[in-house]
């Protein structure tokens, strides 16, 4: 089994146009901030959402393509879905919230309930059978959402924030599980979530943003070449995108940053905050090409480190020591120099 789809479709101010292809046993991490239309894509693929144009093809089979007026809904197109908030029927028993996907599509009473049973047993939850959803933990009852959506054998998985609303003990615990449960998922599942560590579950990671793919790759890939401001706050590091003339790099806005060795064109230059030295007045002794003034705007604390924001020119994050944020007399408010060798940062085409 697998999926593919090219999606064209317009809500609101969101014009979400991608192609999107998961293979069998693949898990594909949808990432991207707020509005970036990621939700939108797995409405689209479970059938909740008709698309303007393109092609949908699960399994093999086509379920949606406007162009021949073809459009098979959710019920028949063997998709399972796991809820960020569950979505549990609270009239229902576990038990029977399991087998409500099997009886669904037609399987008999009994047999739904075999089915169900055995889900139950692997996701070690066999004692709540009888239980109601509101009696369940939020890991308990995330189980039970992964079993429905599991149970009747989708031909594809669609999972939305699915740790979301755990707590951080349960969601470590519940991440392990899922891990362990995708990996005997013969079929593609698509998974969309905001948290990085959650994205680590995927073998392949689509990083969207306002509707379009920004950047695709392992997660390892997309952290280390950020294309993206989204994608490097997450990776904690500085991204400058600007034209590169002569071993210059010069942003929009008219900043400079001398780097070591990059061709001329434009570029993303990466300038991880560890890499940044701060003063309180410009020195002559640092060794480090590039150098400019700025106010600290903000400070908190990560683990030992202070991680400061600096306004400038050159808006910045850099990370020093406690220590050394306690010597220099760092506060809000604070008018630093930046600097940072030109070794030291990493510049790649855009």
């Amino acid at each position: 089994m697998s999926a593919r789809a090219h999606i064209s479709c317009t809500l609101g101010a969101l014009a979400l146009d991608i192609d999107l292809s998961v293979g069998d046993g693949e898990v594909v991490a949808l990432l991207g901030p707020n509005g970036a239309g990621k939700t939108t894509v797995l409405r689209c693929l479970a059938g909740l959402q008709a698309i303007d144009a393109g092609v949908i093809e699960i399994g093999g089979e086509v379920v949606d393509a406007p162009e021949r007026s073809l459009f098979v809904p959710t019920m028949r197109r063997r998709v399972g879905i796991a809820f960020q908030h569950y979505a549990l029927f609270p009239s229902l028993t576990v038990l029977e919230n399991v087998a409500f996907g099997l009886r669904a599509t037609g399987t008999p009473r009994d047999e739904a309930r075999r089915v169900a049973s055995e889900w139950l047993e692997r996701m070690r939850l066999s004692d709540q059978a009888s239980a109601r959803p509101t009696a369940l933990s939020g890991g308990q009852a995330q189980r039970v959402a992964l079993a429905r959506a599991l149970a009747p054998g989708p031909r594809l998985l669609l999972l939305d924030e699915p740790l979301a609303a755990l707590d951080a003990t349960t969601r470590a615990t519940v991440r392990r599980e899922l891990t362990d449960h995708l990996a005997s998922y013969a079929g593609p599942t698509v998974m969309v979530t905001h948290d990085p560590i959650d994205a680590a579950i995927a073998q392949r990671v689509v990083v969207l943003d306002a509707g379009r793919v920004e950047q695709e790759g392992t997660l390892d890939e997309i952290l280390a070449r950020p294309r993206s401001r989204y994608v490097a706050d997450l990776a904690g590091a500085n991204l400058v995108r600007g034209t590169v003339t002569g071993g210059v790099l010069t942003t929009a806005d008219g900043a400079r940053v001398v780097i070591a060795d990059a061709p001329d064109g434009a570029a993303w230059a990466l300038i991880h905050p560890h890499s940044l030295t701060l003063s309180m007045q410009s020195t002559s002794t640092t060794s480090a090409r590039n150098s400019w003034p700025g106010v600290v705007a903000g400070m908190h604390r990560v683990g030992d480190r202070v991680r400061v924001q600096i306004d400038g020119h050159l808006p910045l994050a850099a990370e020093v020591t406690a220590a050394s944020a306690a010597d220099l007399g760092l506060v809000t408010g604070s008018a630093v120099v930046v600097t940072v060798k030109a070794t030291d940062i990493e510049v790649y085409p855009a």
